[in-house]
């Protein structure tokens, strides 16, 4: 906004320039209606690139498309096609951010244990006891849509190449991490008795 601002002022600036020189005999008018010009088209591709910054960007988009097709349907249903005219994109633009359907799947999968884990630690803020901290991620598990986690699971095992199934196990974020602490706290107030927490 303060880029834009100023180079309305510039432009205002080179008509100022304009107008004197006309007064005082100078014929400067093709120069100046070129400054307006290149300023004018400064201007707007500088608004042009604030849509672009505030827009989803192409990768975005594709993994959001994914993760709703791949969710509702599942893997064996949704085509890279699909995916990529879903999100405006080419088939080849697709492949530019992931190589194959099964790196797309591999990569929502992430997402969707990363959202997990996060929604788990913002329950686990709480000091309470680790029975109410358990009811309140077994609500939030019923509740957020639990379903598409499971087809993705049960899809992971199905579709996914061994090695590319342990290459994705070792990236994901583990929900026990998150929960161990509540479990460790427990054990010291001897709410649960002596468990090995590994």
């Amino acid at each position: 906004m303060r880029i834009r601002h100023r180079a309305l002022v510039l432009r205002q600036t080179g008509a100022n320039h304009q107008s004197v020189a006309q007064r005082s005999g100078q014929s400067i008018v093709g120069k100046s209606q070129s400054r307006s010009v290149v300023l004018e088209m400064v201007d707007n591709t500088i608004c042009a690139q604030a849509d672009l910054d505030t827009a989803p960007s192409g990768k975005q988009r594709i993994l959001a498309e994914a993760h709703m097709r791949f969710t509702r349907r599942g893997y064996a249903d949704v085509s890279m096609q699909e995916i990529a005219a879903a999100a405006g994109l080419t088939k080849a633009a697709v492949y530019y951010h992931f190589e194959s359907k099964e790196h797309l799947f591999s990569e929502v999968f992430l997402e969707e244990m990363s959202r997990i884990c996060l929604a788990i630690s913002q329950f686990l803020v709480e000091q309470t006891s680790l029975e109410r901290h358990l009811e309140q991620i077994a609500r939030h598990l019923l509740t957020s849509g639990s379903e598409g986690f499971g087809r993705l699971s049960e899809d992971l095992d199905r579709y996914l190449t061994p090695e590319s199934r342990s290459a994705l196990i070792d990236r994901v974020p583990h929900p026990f991490l998150a929960i161990r602490p509540v479990f460790e706290r427990a054990r010291c107030a001897v709410e649960i008795g002596p468990v090995n927490l590994d």
